[in-house]
């Protein structure tokens, strides 16, 4: 095959319609028992989960590997690598603006005190969560692991409709399967100059699924 110059016009039309980091959605989907809990907590995830999905300020696609075995010898002078397990990251990071309401602190926190079973009838009041020898015993994974959603998309998807629910746009959706949050990072506050709160929190999963489907024929 003979190789020419390329014109201008075609590496711009085959290289430089590049993806764009900023564009992105996430989907966090607490399973039922959580959002009956966060009802319970004054807090309706049918109603305010969208904004609080909306004020993700950086997400992580997540990565996955190969365990290899090596072999030596089955040809001369060559070592041979072969796959025989693969292996997904265990855990990814989101951050979130906090709004003025606190609702995204209120969120995440009250699905900890659900896995963890606190407020779920073992203390009265809060005096009985202060003191020195309250316990807890945590609910079953089941009860509050769920898929979470990261979609890909690009800033040619339609005006008058929201991602989820463009049909037209091209679109990759990372599922989280068995997702839950494991650790709420500590936030910095201070006199010194102010700026956006942030507020970061790290959600462990089985496996991801990587699918090019619309979001409307995805389960959630």
């Amino acid at each position: 095959m003979a190789i020419g110059p390329l014109r201008t016009s075609d590496i711009k039309s085959r290289v430089l319609h590049l993806a764009q980091t900023s564009v992105y959605q996430i989907k966090l989907s607490p399973p039922d028992e959580v959002n009956r809990h966060l009802k319970r907590n004054g807090f309706d995830y049918q109603q305010d989960g969208e904004d609080i999905e909306l004020l993700c300020s950086n997400a992580v696609l997540p990565g996955t590997s190969l365990n290899t075995h090596q072999v030596l010898g089955d040809y001369t002078g060559v070592m041979e690598r072969m796959a025989y397990r693969r292996v997904y990251d265990s855990t990814v990071d989101f951050t979130f603006y906090v709004d003025h309401d606190y609702k995204v602190i209120e969120f995440f926190d009250s699905w900890f005190d659900f896995i963890s079973a606190q407020g779920e009838g073992q203390y009265l009041n809060d005096q009985d969560a202060v003191k020195n020898a309250a316990a807890y015993r945590v609910n079953y994974p089941k009860s509050y692991k769920t898929n979470m959603y990261i979609v890909k998309f690009e800033k040619d998807v339609s005006n008058d409709r929201k991602v989820f629910e463009d049909a037209d746009t091209y679109q990759l959706t990372y599922i989280l399967v068995n997702a839950f949050p494991t650790n709420i990072i500590s936030t910095p506050i201070s006199y010194e100059g102010s700026n956006v709160l942030r507020y970061t929190v790290s959600c462990a999963f089985d496996r991801y699924v990587l699918n090019k489907r619309q979001i409307e024929e995805i389960e959630s």
